[in-house]
């Protein structure tokens, strides 16, 4: 089975990643083998507590922190302090290269994912459960680009 993953995603990164702005997303611990192709639901964290979309995982890359910078500096829309806050302490994180964004055409609120699926939103992901991802699969989406 395809082992696609929910990403907890605080709203201003997400809407970036749904517009098409921001194609990498940055994690301090991600499984590697998440598989290319995968698709990452899109969990917009608080004060949203929505799935917004999906997008697809082209590639996940372990680097060094200083070269996450130099190479995605602009694509993960994240500003150096923030950036550099983020990753204190460690040598190595993730860069996780997304393609084929697409928003749902109505967020899936929290209560009615935990009501439906018993969803409870990751702390930093998850691997989607297969009833999860069937009923996403069939979410109408727009493709932002």
């Amino acid at each position: 089975p395809q082992r696609d993953v929910v990403l907890s995603i605080k709203p201003v990164y997400s809407e970036k990643i749904l517009t098409g702005e921001k194609t990498v997303e940055l994690r301090r611990r991600f499984p590697v083998a998440a598989p290319h192709g995968a698709i990452a639901y899109i969990y917009s964290s608080s004060p949203v507590k929505a799935m917004v979309g999906t997008a697809s995982i082209r590639d996940v890359l372990r680097l060094p922190v200083e070269q996450i910078w130099t190479e995605f500096e602009n694509s993960a829309c994240i500003e150096r302090p923030l950036f550099d806050k983020y990753f204190e302490g460690l040598e190595y994180g993730y860069a996780i290269v997304f393609d084929d964004m697409k928003s749902f055409s109505r967020p899936l609120p929290l209560d009615e994912l935990r009501e439906k699926f018993g969803f409870e939103p990751p702390q930093s992901f998850l691997y989607a459960k297969q009833d999860l991802r069937k009923a996403l699969q069939n979410e109408p989406s727009s493709v932002s680009h």
